[in-house]
């Protein structure tokens, strides 16, 4: 028995080393990385970022709102920090780690939509997660969810990579080879190149009624408290509706009621709403692929006019610049 301890002993000694320095490896390797999981995060934590307008939101803001149209109407650095299938509690994490290590922004575009307030139940695409999930903001917010993050993959030396072969290559290979090219489109802004679907249909089928989509006050809070850290910082968010397909808000039977809390905070805190909703481009499937994205077709066209909607809202005098690093309470 003493033998087969002492074995243990030597073996542990021997594999215990191999996995922190793998671990190592691989999580700088991918803060580095430049895939589509990545990419942002780590502009964010490198402090790359640091634009005077920041674009924040859903999917509909990453995928919608144009960095590039933003810029050539308003001269000023954008960048878009949207998040796919999530609502504003994860994207409110995702602006306070931003604060800690770039610039305040002058302007943020928000993305609101009717699902704004709810949360989800698990944690979705939490490998995004994985190379930051020591950062107590990250690791207070997955902890959550369903699906968080166990103890064994926080604390266990290269635990957290289990069952992520294609993740442990990407940041061996960043770690060995830093070098490469951009695999999406930069700024963060990712339209995709798609023709109408038919998960819309099948929504109707399912739900000929309608549904009610669920308000959850940690959020509002949370939203509030972000409107209020804002104004407090001259911060000017302009809150957007990005355009929907015609036919959807009428199967989404508390909408009045969702827009209402937009409105009432709206004028708490002297920010302005932009409602693009029911845009002309709204009657036309050909520049969806589904009932609440637009293609490209519809984005490129889309942003043109968002950003000079935007451009009249900030020819007023510019907030002073921010100096400050404070991050949101």
């Amino acid at each position: 028995m003493k033998r087969f301890l002492k074995n243990i002993c030597i073996l542990a000694l021997m594999v215990i080393p191999l996995l922190y320095a793998l671990d190592y490896a691989v999580t700088k390797g991918l803060r580095r990385s430049r895939q589509e999981e990545f990419a942002v995060w780590n502009d964010i934590y490198n402090s790359k970022i640091n634009a005077d307008v920041l674009i924040m939101g859903s999917s509909k803001a990453r995928m919608m709102v144009s960095p590039f149209a933003l810029h050539g109407a308003l001269n000023l650095s954008c960048y878009n920090i949207g998040m796919d299938s999530w609502q504003f509690s994860m994207q409110y994490a995702r602006f306070r780690v931003y604060l800690q290590r770039n610039r305040k922004p002058s302007y943020i575009i928000q993305v609101i939509d009717i699902p704004f307030f709810s949360d989800r139940a698990d944690l979705y695409d939490a490998v995004q997660f994985i190379p930051y999930m020591h950062d107590s903001i990250i690791s207070n917010i997955t902890d959550r969810y369903a699906g968080r993050f166990t103890t064994a993959e926080k604390y266990i030396p290269f635990f957290k990579y289990n069952q992520h072969l294609s993740v442990i290559r990407e940041g061996l290979t960043r770690y060995f080879y830093p070098f490469q090219l951009y695999k999406g489109n930069p700024l963060g802004y990712h339209p995709y190149d798609l023709n109408w679907d038919s998960t819309f249909d099948h929504f109707k089928h399912d739900n000929p009624n309608g549904i009610r989509i669920g308000i959850t006050k940690r959020v509002l809070d949370e939203y509030d408290t972000y409107l209020k850290y804002c104004k407090a910082n001259n911060i000017k968010v302009i809150m957007v509706y990005t355009p929907v397909y015609y036919e959807e808000p009428a199967y989404i039977n508390n909408a009045a009621e969702i827009k209402d809390l937009f409105t009432t905070l709206s004028r708490k805190y002297d920010m302005p709403i932009i409602d693009n909703s029911n845009d002309t481009l709204s009657l036309h499937k050909k520049y969806f692929f589904n009932s609440q994205h637009m293609n490209q077709t519809g984005t490129n066209i889309y942003s043109r006019t968002l950003a000079d909607e935007v451009k009249k809202l900030v020819t007023s005098p510019r907030p002073a610049p921010n100096d400050e690093t404070d991050a949101a309470q």
